[in-house]
């Protein structure tokens, strides 16, 4: 039975910034065409509203996460977090790069979101910058700071996080993010270790991809980034992890891959992290799925052409029990794509991974 339980929310594809790593605005944006070409794209507030009607009919209580582009450039934001709560009964997360947080944060958490999710990648204003720009951790360390303290003043039950994208630039630091988030006194700590792929397993994507569904997916290109983890020293990266695994913490941490020991991150970046891998399966096919702006469905968060149906064209319950669907979910049943290794929704599941031997 595969039951709808999560859905990621694509209401924009525009960004405000141009963080390095990122695989619709970052340095290897134009490879990825399909994001490129439709980054202007915005969902109607009318065309969410029915979208929004269809998941909550298969589940009342979906959850909902907001992803971007910068999802508090939509003008629409803050009644579409509305509109959720009081047709719903929803957890809702906004992933989002804390720059709107002064006009949009308050009411968000006012409107009911359960999550807000600030991406800031360095303790202090020289790391954070080179990454995602020149001035934001001073726009967004405040901003996250003062809506902490309106949340516990208010004694409003949701939470504020911190996530921290890992590369070249702000590894060695990683360690340091501890000290800024106890003095903010936010709920959690992620980290990310960036998603990335080969020519080669992304062409091998491609060629399975086209193959079976005749779609020429070329998304995957976003996440030929080499020049943004390629200075990462394995052991240097294990001595952070180590660091951070063992420090004393006021708030929950957790990262992405989920549930790996420092020594088994020390091998994401290499050969070595694709044979732990083999033998681990996706899950997320059978409860999650992708609206994009245009009203595309994606199975995969990360692959935008990757699309089985246009809620402009079909029902969103049609999509989910489409012959497309079930083949994806047939196929990803016994083993990975080459283009899943790094995945970051496979990654995060909660639940130790399974590497095969």
């Amino acid at each position: 039975m595969n039951k709808l339980r999560e859905v990621t929310l694509y209401t924009n594809f525009n960004c405000n910034l141009r963080c390095k790593m990122c695989y619709m605005n970052g340095v290897s944006r134009q490879n990825n065409r399909y994001s490129f070409e439709k980054k202007n794209y915005k969902m109607s507030f009318d065309f969410f509203k029915n979208a929004i009607d269809q998941f909550l009919k298969l589940n009342p209580k979906c959850s909902f996460w907001f992803m971007g582009g910068e999802p508090l450039l939509h003008e629409d934001i803050i009644s579409m977090v509305a509109y959720i709560k009081k047709h719903g009964e929803s957890f809702i997360d906004i992933n989002t790069n804390g720059t709107f947080l002064k006009d949009k944060g308050q009411s968000l958490i006012d409107k009911g979101v359960d999550s807000l999710t600030v991406s800031l990648d360095g303790f202090d204003s020289e790391t954070c910058d080179e990454v995602r720009g020149k001035g934001v951790y001073d726009m967004v360390v405040p901003e996250v700071r003062r809506l902490v303290e309106y949340k516990k003043r208010n004694n409003i039950n949701m939470i504020i996080n911190i996530n921290y994208t890992l590369v070249s630039s702000n590894y060695l630091s990683a360690s340091k993010m501890l000290d800024l988030c106890g003095s903010l006194g936010v709920d959690n700590f992620y980290i990310d270790l960036p998603a990335f792929i080969s020519y080669e397993d992304g062409a091998q994507t491609q060629k399975i991809y086209s193959e079976m569904f005749n779609i020429q997916m070329e998304s995957w290109k976003g996440q030929l980034m080499s020049e943004v983890y390629e200075a990462i020293d394995k052991d240097r990266l294990i001595e952070q992890f180590e660091k951070i695994y063992s420090a004393d913490k006021a708030f929950g941490f957790d990262m992405v891959p989920h549930g790996c020991s420092p020594a088994e991150i020390g091998t994401y970046f290499g050969r070595e992290w694709e044979n732990k891998i083999n033998g681990s399966l996706c899950t997320k096919i059978n409860y999650r799925t992708t609206l994009l702006p245009d009203g595309g469905i994606a199975p995969c968060t990360l692959y935008h052409d990757l699309v089985f149906g246009n809620l402009y064209e079909s029902s969103f319950e049609d999509i989910w029990n489409g012959e497309k669907y079930q083949l994806f979910r047939k196929a990803l049943s016994s083993s990975l794509f080459p283009g899943c290794k790094r995945c970051c929704d496979l990654l995060d599941e909660h639940d130790e991974l399974s590497f095969g031997s």
